[in-house]
């Protein structure tokens, strides 16, 4: 038995109910570029954190957001998650 899981797209609201992140993603490697201080890191940690991974280490822009969703599949199922952003310490 395989289990597999894959990320098919997040979306990152802010607190104004705007959208700040909005990306589709393939199968295979998906790389994220950008210039340094562009938000490389934010974007991974909104990835695990909307996986159900702990993390409230936010940087000021990301604390600006109110939640993230991500459509995953699991096993062929696909399931939409979504996650408040917690600013307390975990």
């Amino acid at each position: 038995m395989h289990n597999n899981l894959f990320l098919n797209r997040m979306i990152v609201f802010t607190r104004k109910g705007k959208i700040a992140y909005d990306e589709k993603f393939h199968r295979g490697v998906n790389i994220i570029r950008g210039n340094n201080s562009s938000g490389k890191s934010t974007i991974t940690h909104f990835i695990f954190y909307v996986l159900g991974g702990a993390f409230n280490d936010w940087v000021k822009e990301a604390k600006k957001c109110s939640h993230v969703i991500a459509e995953i599949e699991i096993n062929k199922a696909i399931i939409t998650l979504k996650r408040e952003i917690n600013l307390k310490p975990c």
